[in-house]
C-alpha cells in the first residue's frame, strides 16, 4: 500500500534526489543527454515552485537552480555539437533528429541511436514504430553506417 505524497512533499523529495545526486559525475553527464527532461520548460516552474511551496532552505534552491542551469547549459552544447547541416539525412536518428553515434536497427527495419532507444525501452518495451514488444537485444548495429 503506497504512502500518497502531495504535490509539495513529492517535490521537495524531488529536489532532495537531485541534490543529493548532483555531485555525481555519471547523474550530471545522463541528465545533461536526456532530451525529455533537461529542459528549461520543466526546469523553471520547477524552481519557481520551490521558492514559493517548499520547506526547503533557500540555499538549497539556489544550489539545485545553479545544478539545473549547469545541467541545461551542458545539455545545449551538446546538441549544437549534434546539429551539422551538412550531415547527410541518414546520420540523423529519426526519433530525436540528433546525430547518432551508435546507430542500430530496430526490428521494424528503422535505424536510430542506441541512446534514444534504449531510453524508450525504459518506460515503453515496445518498437516506437510497431508497437511490437522489443528488447535492447533485438538491436542489430549498424556498423558500417557508424564508420562513415
Amino acid at each position: 500500500n503506497a504512502e500518497y505524497m502531495g504535490p509539495r512533499s513529492l517535490m521537495q523529495t524531488v529536489a532532495q534526489m537531485i541534490l543529493a545526486l548532483a555531485s555525481l559525475p555519471a547523474f550530471t553527464a545522463e541528465l545533461s543527454s536526456d532530451d525529455r527532461n533537461c529542459r528549461e520548460s520543466l526546469y523553471t516552474p520547477f524552481i519557481r515552485y520551490l521558492r514559493d511551496e517548499s520547506p526547503l532552505d533557500g540555499r538549497e534552491v539556489d544550489r539545485l537552480e545553479r545544478f539545473l542551469a549547469a545541467a541545461l547549459a551542458a545539455r545545449n552544447v551538446s546538441s549544437a555539437a549534434e546539429t551539422d547541416p551538412d550531415a547527410p539525412p541518414e546520420f540523423f536518428d529519426e526519433l530525436v533528429s540528433t546525430l547518432m553515434s551508435d546507430p542500430v536497427r530496430l526490428p521494424s527495419g528503422n535505424i536510430v541511436d542506441r541512446s534514444t532507444i534504449t531510453r524508450h525501452l525504459l518506460t515503453d518495451p515496445f518498437d516506437p514504430y510497431t508497437r511490437l514488444p522489443m528488447q535492447p537485444s533485438d538491436l542489430i548495429p549498424e556498423d558500417d553506417l557508424r564508420e562513415r
